[in-house]
């Protein structure tokens, strides 16, 4: 009976994972890794012709106050709706990378300063800048 019980013994199957192959893989990668990373960190030399350091022409800007009793006022003079619509667009057309400065006051409801955004896109305006405090 004893010779039978060892017999069994090895029959059974291994449950443990041999992981000494993966460790040896992973060993080489690492090495493999570690002398080529120097290689591809090589740069090739380009001699780059050089220019002449022209400033760019910085956009016009226009400011627009909103007060918090729904005034506009579009660099210094009081304009409507309409009004601020057509200035817009007359100054797109003379400096086509206008930017519109809004600078509303804080206690203007959401609404208003979304009618003015509104209108600053009927008039084709694309850039904008909202003036802010710290």
């Amino acid at each position: 009976m004893i010779g039978s019980s060892s017999n069994l013994d090895h029959h059974q199957p291994i449950s443990e994972i041999n992981v000494t192959p993966m460790v040896d893989v992973m060993l080489i990668l690492l090495v493999i890794f570690i002398l080529t990373a120097p290689l591809l960190a090589q740069s090739i030399k380009v001699n780059l012709p050089r220019t002449v350091n022209v400033e760019a022409a910085e956009p016009a800007v226009v400011h627009l106050n909103l007060y918090a009793d729904g005034r506009y006022e579009l660099a210094g003079i009081e304009v409507d709706a309409i009004t601020l619509s057509d200035l817009l667009s007359k100054q797109l057309k003379s400096q086509p990378d206008l930017v519109l400065s809004l600078n509303a006051d804080a206690s203007v409801p959401y609404q208003q300063v979304a009618q003015l955004l509104a209108i600053a896109r009927r008039a084709g305006l694309k850039r904008l800048s909202l003036a802010t405090q710290n």
